[in-house]
């Protein structure tokens, strides 16, 4: 199972949404939100999906920190395992992690971004990956481009850090993502 913290303000629902629709076409979802009592489907779940505002104390040894445009500036402190995906935009989430020893990962649409948009369509998108990343599970993936089908209308904010995360769960990017 894959663990992702869904970090920033709970009312914003952009991420969460296309997440959770994205992550369910590869395997069961275990969403819980921070104070919400839960009952865990019958089936192990693929990926557990933890949204909050405040961070809890990190027991996992692997999992993403997916930030939201909408998170706090406060600076966090992240286990080495715990790996930190934002947009290159999210400049709140930058200075919370100013500090972190462990990966932070950026998408954007700039040359230094690690994920970024190559071009996009009504139902398509094709994103680059511009440099080598390992996946939670120590697989090297090479830079390449890969195309995103576009479930609906969906924002560079969205597609990008999703992208980024089914990448680094280790979802293969050979037929493409579907968001």
């Amino acid at each position: 199972m894959r663990t992702i913290f869904l970090y920033g303000d709970r009312r914003d629902a952009v991420l969460r949404t296309a997440l959770l629709g994205a992550l369910a076409q590869c395997g069961s979802v275990l969403y819980v939100e921070e104070g919400v009592f839960f009952q865990a489907p019958e089936e192990a779940p693929a990926f557990f999906v933890y949204e909050c505002e405040c961070l809890p104390s990190f027991s996992v040894s692997k999992g993403l920190l997916l930030m939201k445009n909408s998170c706090s500036g406060r600076e966090l402190s992240l286990p080495s395992g715990i790996w930190a995906v934002l947009e290159s935009g999210n400049h709140s989430g930058a200075c919370a992690l100013r500090h972190q020893s462990a990966p932070v990962i950026s998408c954007g649409c700039s040359a230094r971004d690690t994920l970024s948009l190559a071009s996009i369509e009504e139902d398509t998108a094709v994103l680059s990956l511009q440099r080598s990343v390992l996946t939670l599970g120590g697989n090297l993936v090479e830079p390449h481009d890969f195309t995103v089908m576009l479930q609906s209308k969906r924002h560079p904010h969205q597609i990008l850090p999703i992208a980024m995360t089914l990448l680094l769960c280790g979802v293969s990017t050979e037929r493409g993502y579907s968001i």
